[in-house]
């Protein structure tokens, strides 16, 4: 017996569920303001040189014949340069830029990352992805060691405190540092939330909460659009941010351990009256005679797996295989959905309009990631996604140069992409063993990180050629497809307990 034969007695999704997911939605919305937001906060205006006579408040729009007489024409890319100026007949370098005011005043804006800086913006995107990276690793092991609950209270206090504080940077290397930090506790908060709701549900509502969750990113994405279009600085538009996680100093009184998690601990006392909340909540009643045989059973189930690291997982073959096919899962598909969201402000139209649009459509997609998955299964579903997915960047080599129909079908490929990601989430929740969850999990988000760092790079490289970017992510979710047909359905399967059962699990 396991806390999965306990769960029907107590309520497997009744009050007590809806309320951990409501509480657990604080962590989420941070942490897709912290990615997708972050396009909102780097955004870089157009620019140009200041000219000697222009003081700072000076107009960025000039007529035509102001900029052929003051800019040389770039000949690469056909336009006036935004990095030189002439004076005479001699060609100087910008000291001091003019910005088109459009966005307000942004981190791009307020540092000055134009010409030979501008590469910064996309190492924001990647520092935020490496501190969460280091966080998956450092904050992973943590919850699986000394638990949920208290790893995602320290994490959302200290995102609370450095969640203000980088409003006071005095340059951009002050703020990229703390970025990092930000990361790092962002993660903890974001996969220890996702895993407290998991081991809280039974099998076959799994589904249902990862689908749930994920919808907050849509709400998150529609929401960051919102508030970056209606703050005047980026200094506002982040504390508006930091303000979602205020909640959490809540998750003190009313956020309870996982009780699946100090079973595994052999902390039954506390479990107990974890158990008996829960029942209480859903409007259950156990016996205590039924509760102690459940508990005494689950703890003898659980005994051997205490205090599994990845190097004890690895030892296992078959548990090992498939942690790399995970990790690789998660890889692309960070580097797909968010190599297309922050390229957005590159793309035709209004950047806001493309966020709330992206947002929007999200909604949606995760519904029919419920409806799909919870008939044909996990692994068919990620299967035909992918190949979609795939099949949409390849539509866009046919009129690379035509911006709309490029934004429309990349922006349907994130979309797939963002929905397997939903469906990855769950299918690892469910492969992975309880003692080892939250580290697999992590190492899962170690992967997407690493996607993540080079998501904001890579299209960079349409700089030698404009379809070599989607060519490159098409050709990553085909790999992919073939990968997770090597795993196991978990549709509806009891949750592994131990790393024996991890390594049996769908043999």
């Amino acid at each position: 017996m396991s806390y999965d034969d306990i769960l029907p007695v107590i309520g497997s999704f009744g009050w007590h569920q809806w309320k951990l997911l409501i509480l657990v939605s604080f962590p989420f919305m941070a942490n897709f303001f912290f990615k997708v937001g972050n396009v909102a906060l780097v955004i870089s205006p157009k620019y140009r040189c200041m000219l000697p006579f222009e003081t700072e408040n000076a107009s960025y729009f000039l007529n035509q014949t102001q900029l052929d007489y003051w800019y040389p024409l770039d000949l690469k890319t056909k336009t006036h340069s935004s990095c030189r100026y002439k004076l005479n007949t001699t060609e100087l370098n910008c000291d001091r830029y003019i910005f088109d005011n459009s966005f307000g005043r942004t981190v791009a804006v307020e540092f000055e990352l134009t010409c030979d800086k501008d590469y910064l913006i996309a190492t924001s995107n990647s520092l935020n992805m490496f501190g969460m990276m280091i966080g998956a690793i450092f904050f992973g092991s943590a919850a699986d060691r000394w638990g949920r609950r208290k790893i995602l209270i320290i994490t959302n206090v200290i995102y609370g405190i450095i969640g203000n504080v980088i409003i006071f940077s005095p340059n951009i290397w002050t703020f990229l540092i703390l970025r990092v930090i930000l990361g790092m506790v962002i993660a903890g908060g974001f996969y220890g939330s996702y895993v407290i709701l998991i081991e809280s549900t039974e099998p076959s509502k799994r589904l249902m909460i990862g689908t749930c969750l994920n919808l907050y990113y849509g709400l998150g994405t529609i929401l960051s659009s919102l508030l970056a279009y209606l703050s005047p600085t980026w200094k506002v538009l982040q504390v508006l941010f930091t303000a979602f996680g205020a909640p959490c100093i809540l998750y003190i009184w009313v956020l309870p351990e996982s009780a699946r998690w100090l079973i595994s601990k052999n902390r039954i006392t506390e479990a107990r009256k974890i158990i008996k909340i829960i029942a209480k909540e859903n409007k259950r009643t156990i016996l205590e005679e039924h509760l102690e045989y459940c508990l005494t059973e689950a703890r003898d189930a659980a005994r051997g797996k205490i205090n599994a690291s990845v190097y004890d997982a690895m030892r296992y073959p078959t548990l090992r295989t498939r942690i790399f096919i995970l990790m690789f899962l998660n890889f692309v598909c960070y580097i797909v959905v968010f190599g297309i969201t922050w390229h957005i402000p590159k793309f035709s139209g209004n950047v806001y309009t493309n966020l709330a649009l992206m947002g929007l459509s999200d909604l949606p997609t995760f519904v029919m990631v419920l409806f799909t998955a919870q008939r044909a299964g996990r692994r068919p579903v990620i299967f035909t996604y992918m190949i979609i997915s795939s099949l949409c960047l390849v539509i866009t080599f046919v009129k690379p140069s035509a911006a709309a129909w490029v934004l429309t079908w990349s922006l349907i490929s994130k979309l797939l992409s963002g929905s397997t990601m939903c469906l990855i989430y769950v299918l690892s929740s469910e492969l992975y063993p309880t003692v080892f969850r939250n580290a697999g999990l992590g190492l899962g988000a170690i992967a997407g990180s690493l996607g993540g760092i080079f998501a904001s790079y890579i299209f960079y490289l349409e700089f030698f050629w404009k379809p070599l970017p989607n060519i490159i992510l098409s050709g990553l979710l085909l790999i992919a497809c073939g990968l997770i047909l090597l795993l196991p359905e978990t549709f509806n399967k009891k949750l592994p307990e131990t790393l024996e059962e991890g390594n049996r699990f769908g043999k």
